[in-house]
């Protein structure tokens, strides 16, 4: 019996934090139908339910108020997750194109044609050699 009553209190302090920002100690004893607690039974309650993930809340032990957050940390660690992965993917895809650009750059053809369409002499192989076409 005693397991139900703590089952039904955990739920009641869970539906709390769906509708208030702020309550003191006293407020949630009476709301969880435990008005005969104590505040220590309650703020007890309240710290397990804390360390065991149930609730994210903070107790302001000067004033007796609990200050009920937002799970937003479980949604910036997705965001974050999301954008390391398509980070690693423009990286890769950076890199693909760095390659890439490396092997039209220093191909023999490309060369012969460069200079060709420069009409510039021997001098130019060198120049077009170390020329970077991600500075256009």
């Amino acid at each position: 019996a005693k397991q139900a009553v703590e089952s039904l209190q955990r739920h009641k302090v869970r539906m709390l934090t769906n509708t208030y920002l702020t309550l003191s100690l006293a407020e949630i004893a009476r709301e969880i139908g435990s008005e005969d607690s104590q505040a220590p039974d309650v703020e007890r309650l309240l710290f397990d339910m804390i360390s065991a993930g149930e609730i994210n809340a903070r107790i302001d032990e000067t004033t007796g108020n609990v200050f009920f957050e937002d799970d937003t940390d479980d949604m910036d660690t997705g965001m974050v997750a999301q954008i390391q992965d398509r980070l690693q993917k423009i990286m890769g895809l950076a890199q693909r194109v760095s390659s890439f650009e490396q092997q039209v750059v220093s191909s023999e053809a490309y060369v012969r044609k460069t200079v060709a369409l420069e009409g510039v002499g021997a001098g130019a192989v060198a120049a077009v050699g170390g020329y970077d076409f991600m500075d256009m």
